[in-house]
Formats: structure tokens, C-alpha cells, sequence
């Protein structure tokens, strides 16, 4: 059994709240251990302080967020951090807005609201 390190970046503290909710088992269970932030600055900042002992493999992130959207997240992490799968989502959702992502990084885009399913799926190709 292996485990699982995923961060979700969004502004919306209940989606925290949710995938917490939604992941318990797998959490309870040592699979998968999530990380959190509210925006993209406090994300880009945490990984840049724990690089050496960075273990986030798979990071999903909103597209609007304040200080940082995700589309410059997706960015900075395909510069600095190539290793970790990104997957955008946002409440729009239209083919330039996908585009971007893809140009910015992002191996998948979401609509919002967020298809837990669909993470589980991409979780679970890593456990």
C-alpha cells in the first residue's frame, strides 16, 4: 500500500471541508494525505520552504483565487515543480479557459462544481 500526497488549492473553505469529508477513509487509512490552501501564493510558498522534503505528487487547484489564480500556480509549478500532476478547475468552463490550462501546465481541467469521483479515479491510479 502505498501513500498518496495531494493538495487542493481553492479560496472556498467548505471544498476543504468537503474533500476531507469525502477522502476520510482513505485518510483514516494512511492511502492519502491532503494538504490545503487558500490561494496559490500560499501554496507556491509552502512548496518552495519544503522542497527538499516535498511529497506532493498530485495538486488540484480553483482558477480564481485572490494574490495567486491558478492558472500562474500551474505555471510556477510546471517551471519549479514538473513532478507534480495539476489539475485545474473553475465554475467556467469554456474551451479558452481550458486551453490556458493546458498551456499553463494542467494535465486535466474540472468544472466546478468538483467531480469527486473523477479524483478518486486519479487517486487511485497512484495508490
Amino acid at each position: 500500500m502505498s501513500l498518496v500526497h495531494i493538495a487542493f488549492v481553492d479560496d472556498e473553505e467548505a471544498l476543504h471541508t468537503l474533500v476531507k469529508i469525502r477522502f476520510k477513509k482513505l485518510i483514516k487509512s494512511g492511502q492519502l494525505e491532503s494538504y490545503h490552501f487558500l490561494d496559490g501564493d500560499e501554496c507556491l510558498n509552502y512548496l518552495r520552504e519544503n522542497k527538499d522534503s516535498l511529497k506532493i505528487i498530485i495538486l488540484f487547484s480553483d482558477i480564481s483565487m485572490p494574490n495567486m489564480d491558478g492558472l500562474t500556480l500551474a505555471q510556477y509549478l510546471h517551471n519549479e515543480f514538473p513532478n507534480i500532476k495539476v489539475y485545474i478547475a473553475s465554475a467556467l468552463s469554456d474551451d479558452h479557459i481550458k486551453e490556458r490550462a493546458t498551456e499553463a501546465g494542467a494535465l486535466d481541467f474540472f468544472s466546478k462544481p468538483l467531480d469527486f469521483d473523477k479524483i478518486e479515479e486519479i487517486i487511485t491510479k497512484f495508490l
